[in-house]
């Protein structure tokens, strides 16, 4: 009988640190791989996002121009929260905060426009 050094091979590679590791780390995944359920899970890239909260350090009256109406109804649930808090949370050397009203009535223009 001869020594079979493929299957020799293969008991190595399963065996090797590295393989172990990745396969613990692909274990702990989900399965099936969770996607977005429903509209409002789908998130815009986050370039849109950028592109939009840097649109708005102009203030709310501004909202209409440009791409930012189109940026802000592409908006996810969880990405218009962001989007406030970092409104509230402006640089004032850079642009002043946005209020507690300012936000609400973004919220509220969101919810018209939100697809």
């Amino acid at each position: 009988m001869s020594f079979d050094w493929r299957q020799a091979a293969l008991l190595d590679a399963w065996l090797a640190p590295s393989w172990r590791e990745a396969a613990v780390e692909y274990a702990k995944q989900p399965y099936p791989p969770r996607g977005p359920t429903s509209a409002q899970d789908k998130c815009v890239a986050a370039s849109t996002v950028e592109a939009l909260v840097y649109g708005l350090r102009e203030g709310i009256e501004k909202i209409s121009e440009g791409e930012r109406m189109r940026r802000l109804s592409e908006l996810s649930d969880v990405q218009i929260l962001e989007v406030c808090e970092r409104l509230q949370s402006f640089n004032p050397d850079i642009a002043p905060p946005w209020t507690v009203q300012q936000v609400k009535s973004l919220v509220g223009i969101w919810r018209r426009v939100h697809a």
